[in-house]
């Protein structure tokens, strides 16, 4: 069974005392001091810093004693670095072995990978989405907010819009990125109102702007862009937009066309 896992120490929870018992490890740093011993673990990378914060509170020994006072094992799962792969899922539990005086005293911890059930998870629930969105009414696409913003998903409605009769015909119309979707006297408007209504510090990450977009047949219409920013810990690379768009150009009244217009000029 213990072949099972990636890892298992001996924790003795009351006198912060660790040691590595499989795989045998002489090294000195896989035992003594425990939580000198997870602060190694973070700064050698073998556990990987997403979501530090709560890996370090559930690790913490001050978390352990109090969720072990009313519970033989906890488990978390975040990600961590092996020697045949630099990036996995595992998940660590932490079960009691003795108790004093009802308070746990010592415990096993075990760390057992679950990579390829995260994987087909992710995978799963990718289909089940890709699945929703393109069976949506509403245009809908993602594009990466950076750089040259390019387009990662768009669905079919999207297609529609532009009067395009495939994917890589929409593309190619809009340049693979979100400024190439926007009517290009309209697009300096456009990124400022986005940026002026997205404050990452304050937590707004939503956006409502109206603009013009240039079908393939030449036809102009106006929209409605309602966009979301996620924003990752991963990295600044990793900041996505999900945006539904909805074309209002018969319900937008000629004075609020013309006030759109007339805006322009100061952007």
């Amino acid at each position: 069974m213990v072949l099972n896992y990636r890892e298992v120490y001996f924790l003795n929870i009351r006198n912060n005392y660790c040691r590595m018992i499989y795989p045998e490890d002489t090294l000195i740093t896989e035992r003594g001091n425990y939580e000198a011993m997870v602060a190694r673990h973070f700064a050698s990378g073998k556990i990987l810093e997403h979501d530090k914060e709560n890996v370090t509170r559930f690790l913490s020994l001050e978390h352990l004693r109090d969720a072990l006072m009313t519970q033989n094992s906890i488990n978390f799962r975040y990600r961590r670095s092996a020697h045949d792969t630099p990036d996995e899922w595992c998940l660590t539990t932490v079960t009691v072995s003795e108790r004093e005086k009802g308070k746990p005293k010592t415990a096993v911890i075990t760390i057992q990978s679950i990579d390829k059930i995260m994987k087909e998870e992710t995978e799963h629930r990718q289909v089940r989405m890709a699945e929703s969105l393109a069976n949506m009414s509403d245009a809908f696409f993602i594009y990466r907010a950076v750089k040259e913003e390019h387009i990662l998903y768009a669905n079919p409605a999207l297609m529609e819009l532009f009067g395009c009769t495939s994917m890589t015909e929409l593309m190619e119309h809009v340049n693979y990125s979100f400024r190439g979707l926007v009517h290009p006297e309209d697009l300096n408007r456009v990124e400022w109102e986005i940026k002026d209504q997205i404050h990452v510090p304050s937590g707004s990450m939503d956006d409502f702007v109206q603009y013009r977009i240039i079908r393939k047949d030449g036809e102009i219409r106006w929209v409605d862009d309602f966009g979301h920013l996620e924003t990752s810990k991963w990295g600044e690379e990793q900041r996505l937009f999900y945006v539904f768009l909805k074309d209002v150009t018969d319900t937008l009244t000629s004075v609020q066309k013309e006030k759109l217009l007339n805006s322009n000029q100061f952007y």
